[in-house]
């Protein structure tokens, strides 16, 4: 067991939500039709991953850190530019501990991950950042 994390790609559409909870951890949604390809993964990054966490809660996501679970957050053009940003600047890196620190090999990852998906979100399509942990 870890923290396995992912982005996939889905299918944009009007009334879309901020949070999806997962019927279980299969990263089935009832209102979401999942693409067959995921996005992107990472593994056993806490960083980014409490990052994410603060995400949603600024869209409405209203658990403590302990129950981000099985939850899929919808992740804007904005949200993207704003990680990118984080990336570049530190607001990853502030959530690293002395256990899990954040790495130069992450930062280019999220780095990278960012650049592709900009490009990937002018499409019909929308990015949902899920983490099927525990």
């Amino acid at each position: 067991m870890g923290l396995d994390m992912y982005v996939y790609l889905v299918k944009k559409k009007n009334g879309m939500s901020e949070i999806y909870p997962s019927r279980d951890r299969s990263g089935d949604f009832d209102d979401i039709e999942k693409m067959d390809q995921e996005f992107q993964y990472w593994r056993k990054h806490y960083a980014l991953n409490h990052w994410m966490y603060e995400l949603a809660k600024g869209k409405g996501f209203d658990g403590c850190y302990e129950a981000f679970n099985c939850i899929a957050v919808r992740l804007t053009e904005q949200d993207i530019k704003n990680l990118q940003h984080a990336v570049e600047h530190g607001g990853v890196k502030a959530f690293e501990s002395e256990k899990d620190p954040y790495t130069e090999d992450q930062a280019y990852q999220d780095y990278r991950f960012c650049e592709r998906a900009l490009k990937t979100l002018k499409t019909k399509t929308v990015a949902l950042y899920y983490l099927p942990w525990r």
